[in-house]
């Protein structure tokens, strides 16, 4: 069964490999989507019609006659696709070029017996016109519909010859168990095998000692660099990143397995340049290459699943349970490299075939019972709960598997159980591609490693900003990892070259949805132009901030009104370039506009008031970042003047969202529009009797003594003013500028502090309210009397 598996594994990745190369230069080389008519001459100068029907007719008379090849069938499952769309794109431009024709033959009229030459001539061209466009669209009628039917006979036949390729029935077990074979035969079956091509013709008087010092030399030199690493190996920090875990988890298990893993590659790079010529491979050399692989591999999923000290676990899963898993995977491991060894060498090839038979139902057995226990263990994981009938799906059919095998039909074997163990590598991989994608766009996103944290500067972001276009990578990133493993899963599987080209061409070329063609590859491409784009316009706003604007004279308002206008430029036009990329067609956007002016009068008349009052600030700049402003019963400072809105921290630290409209309709205060200094009026009373020209003197000498108020003539000096005779005090109030206004509270705060201690040492008192109770009329003396007697009770 492994040995199916293997051999169509090897080549199979590197097709996958070569596909995905193939995938990535196209969307590398890939320019904005045409038009359909445009795609369809395309088409029709890489194949005509009649090249598609010689085809056609080639492919009808090999069918009929049996002498369908495997080169053929591989050639019409990619060229029949692309005959369907040509003839569908040929019925649609001659159909268009046959109303034209025929309304302009409707519009001559009735012929009569006296019309003009020229008219009739006319008619005649016309008719003659209209007689070719239907015999053409005839023809490519015909060639879409036997292109269809070819098609489906294709299909049919590829399904057929695949199922009967997978039930063909070879020796089994059980026959060469009950048939005539005695316990002496296998026993002489075994001794009489011929072990040949050992390899050992390359160990000659020059190449034995060549191996033993190459052993020897690898040897050496893994224990040192394992003695001389391992003690400098440090545990991860609490606050590591996965990709840092990764690294750590990967460095520890290098350094205890670098011994094994430098003398098997040596041995492998050995065998593969003196064994080059020789095929099959030598014995030595398979069991060097199966043991590489071992050690390559054991040290991965150890990295993983149970990475030795100074690492930690770190995956988001059980620790005990993820060593579990490890023993389970260690286990099939072991058993994947000695089925490779066993398997793909000449000694295998030389058993007779019921020795054969019995070591590939023993390795099924094996193979299969491990690979049940890796996926029961690897499905009970925290992120793969909850999966219900999964994994007695996959046990069932892994046990039918084992079954056909048993029984003989190995290819069936080898289809169902190879094809589950790669869906299992698969899926792993991709779990591992999406973490690691994950956490590397978090990084960005955070600034978790020094250079994240230099792009974040380069890019002008502030460090609880949010990278532009971040979004978007992630999703290009889950397209791209989940999208190729179920393209891999689908070669997995059996998708055919034609079903592959079918994708390709599905991928490159699009499909239609009702008037609409969507191409797969031009809204990726659209996405990544978009996303990069951002990033540059997030830059240009950084570097405008502080290379240009900054050496200019122009004030701060101003400044941020140009990088906020820059800003809402260059997202415009990054938007307008994804959409010419992705393939949209600017002609139809007059029709987009008429929906949105409707949908504006209606419903978007708010947002659209919004951010051009918006606008209006920006150019007006009434008010700024920075700010200290008042509106309505809401104070603080502008905090950021966004598309929509401005955000207001009030000094509670709570932000407040105004809409643009409230701020150009409503009054507005704004502390520090044209000048930071400002007036404080400190209000104070004092009792009836205390002399008026101490509290002046008290007053002026607190100001005096306090370094806020300004008192170097630009402004008007500290004052006092006697505003007039309270209820219950006589009321002054102290005066004075400042140079910071949004420092006012404090400065007003110590103010009050300073006038309260200087009037408890000039004995001046600050009086409380006093009333006077005049009663016009005593009570009655029973009234008195029941009081006081009430009142003693």
């Amino acid at each position: 069964m492994l040995t199916h598996t293997l051999s169509i594994s090897q080549s199979m990745v590197v097709r996958l490999f070569l596909n995905a190369c193939f995938i990535f230069l196209l969307g590398l080389t890939s320019a904005a989507g045409a038009a359909d008519g445009e795609t369809n001459t395309d088409i029709e100068q890489t194949v005509t019609i009649p090249d598609a029907q010689t085809l056609v007719k080639q492919l009808q008379a090999q069918i009929a006659d049996g002498s369908l090849t495997e080169e053929s069938t591989s050639l019409a499952g990619e060229q029949l696709p692309l005959f369907l769309k040509l003839a569908r794109a040929c019925i649609d431009k001659r159909q268009r070029r046959l109303d034209t024709a025929t309304e302009q033959l409707t519009t001559l009229g009735t012929p009569t017996d006296n019309e003009d030459a020229t008219l009739k001539a006319a008619r005649k061209a016309l008719a003659k016109e209209v007689q070719n466009y239907q015999n053409a669209i005839a023809v490519c009628k015909l060639l879409l519909v036997e292109s269809e039917v070819l098609l489906e006979k294709l299909k049919t036949l590829s399904a057929a010859e695949r199922t009967a390729k997978l039930l063909i029935r070879s020796p089994n077990i059980f026959s060469q168990l009950v048939e005539k074979h005695h316990p002496y035969d296998w026993f002489n079956a075994i001794l009489e095998t011929e072990i040949r091509h050992l390899g050992m013709n390359h160990l000659d008087e020059v190449g034995l000692p060549f191996f033993i010092v190459l052993t020897t030399l690898l040897l050496m030199v893994g224990f040192y660099v394992k003695k001389s690493t391992f003690p400098r190996l440090e545990p991860p920090s609490p606050e590591a990143t996965l990709a840092t875990e990764i690294v750590i988890a990967f460095r520890a298990s290098a350094v205890r397995y670098l011994p094994s893993l430098l003398v098997f590659a040596g041995w492998t790079v050995f065998w593969i340049i003196s064994a080059r010529n020789d095929r099959p491979w030598p014995q030595l050399a398979v069991v060097s290459f199966s043991l590489f692989g071992f050690i390559l591999a054991s040290h991965i999923g150890r990295s993983f699943f149970s990475p030795p000290q100074p690492a930690r676990h770190y995956l988001p899963i059980d620790e005990q349970l993820s060593k579990r898993f490890w023993r389970a995977l260690y286990s099939l491991i072991i058993i994947t490299a000695i089925s490779f060894a066993i398997f793909n060498s000449p000694f295998y090839q030389g058993l007779a075939e019921p020795i054969l038979v019995l070591a590939r139902a023993i390795d099924t057995v094996i193979f299969t019972t491990c690979l049940i226990w890796v996926i029961w263990l690897a499905f009970t994981l925290n992120s793969l709960r909850g999966i219900g009938l999964f994994r007695p799906l996959v046990t069932l059919a892994l046990t039918g598997g084992l079954i056909a095998e048993l029984l003989g039909y190995r290819n069936l074997s080898s289809y169902i159980i190879g094809s589950i163990f790669y869906s299992m590598i698969g899926l792993g991989l991709a779990w591992v591609i999406s973490r690691l994608a994950s956490d590397f766009l978090d990084g960005l996103d955070q600034g978790h490693h020094r250079w994240e944290q230099r792009l974040r500067y380069r890019l002008g972001l502030a460090e609880t900003q949010s990278m532009p276009g971040l979004i978007w990578l992630r999703l290009i990133a889950a397209l791209l990892v989940w999208g190729g493993l179920a393209w891999f899963l689908l070669r997995i599987w059996g998708l055919s070259e034609s079903g592959e080209a079918v994708l390709f061409r599905y991928i490159n070329q699009g499909f239609s949805v009702g008037p609409l063609t969507i191409i797969p590859r031009q809204i990726a491409m659209a996405l990544i132009f978009f996303t990069l784009l951002l990033a540059i316009v997030a830059w240009l706003k950084q570097q405008l901030d502080q290379n240009w604007l900054s050496k200019t004279r122009i004030d701060r308002g101003a400044r941020d009104a140009a990088i906020t206008i820059s800003g809402y430029v260059g997202t415009g036009l990054a938007l307008l370039i994804a959409l010419s990329v992705a393939g949209v067609d600017f002609k139809n956007f007059a029709i987009i506009a008429g929906a949105l002016s409707v949908g504006i009068g209606f419903g978007m008349q708010n947002i659209v008031n919004n951010f051009v009052s918006g606008l209006s600030l920006l150019f007006e700049r009434p008010i700024r970042t920075g700010d200290w402003i008042v509106v309505g019963n809401t104070q603080g400072y502008v905090k950021s003047i966004n598309i929509r809105s401005t955000q207001i921290m009030t000094f509670d630290r709570a932000d407040v969202i105004v809409p643009h409209s409230e701020l150009i309709s409503g009054q507005v205060t704004n502390w520090m529009l044209r000048d930071l200094s400002g007036r404080v009026c400190v209000p104070i009373g004092v009792a009836y009797g205390t002399d008026t020209a101490m509290v002046k003197e008290v007053l002026l000498k607190v100001a005096e003594e306090h370094p806020a108020p300004v008192k170097n003539g630009t402004l008007r000096e500290p004052h006092v003013l006697f505003l007039g005779f309270g209820d219950s005090s006589l009321n002054f109030e102290l005066r004075f500028f400042i140079a910071q206004i949004d420092d006012k509270l404090n400065v007003l705060s110590d103010i009050n502090f300073a006038i309260d201690s200087a009037f408890r040492q000039a004995g001046i008192e600050i009086p409380f309210p006093q009333r006077d109770l005049h009663i016009r009329q005593w009570p009655s003396e029973s009234i008195q009397t029941g009081i006081i007697k009430d009142s003693g009770d």
